[in-house]
């Protein structure tokens, strides 16, 4: 992911987000597979890479249109906001596994992990 891509997103508002869920059969439990950040006219998407465990990031073009969510989800509170900042974390294997997104100010909000091929939410707050 070309960081001057991911640098155009800065500032702008987040429109709506959308997840998706897969249902892993094997061991029971719901997984994360995919996130949309819909800001203006792009679309940043999250996935994991499933051999390595990474996240793939990509930004696409996207309608203007406010998509309008049927049911509140775990990241609507984000929604409306702008995107501050952003950070990519790479582990000690020099796996890129790790993204931070701020959305109030400097200081992250949401961070992101690729692990076990999906990907998983933390929100962040300073103590």
């Amino acid at each position: 992911m070309d960081s001057l891509v991911l640098e155009n997103l800065l500032g702008k508002k987040i429109e709506n987000i959308e997840i998706f869920l897969k249902n892993d059969n094997t061991y029971q439990y719901t997984i994360l597979e995919k996130v949309i950040f819909y800001l203006d006219d792009k679309a940043l998407i999250l996935t994991p890479v499933v051999d390595t465990d990474e996240i793939k990031i990509d930004v696409y073009d996207a309608e203007k249109t406010v998509f309008q969510t049927t049911q509140p989800h775990i990241l609507s509170k984000f929604i409306g906001l702008n995107l501050n900042y952003t950070w990519n974390g790479i582990n000690t294997k020099g796996y890129f596994d790790v993204f931070l997104m701020s959305f109030h100010n400097l200081t992250p909000s949401l961070m992101i992990l690729s692990e076990g091929s999906s990907l998983k939410l933390f929100f962040l707050e300073q103590i």
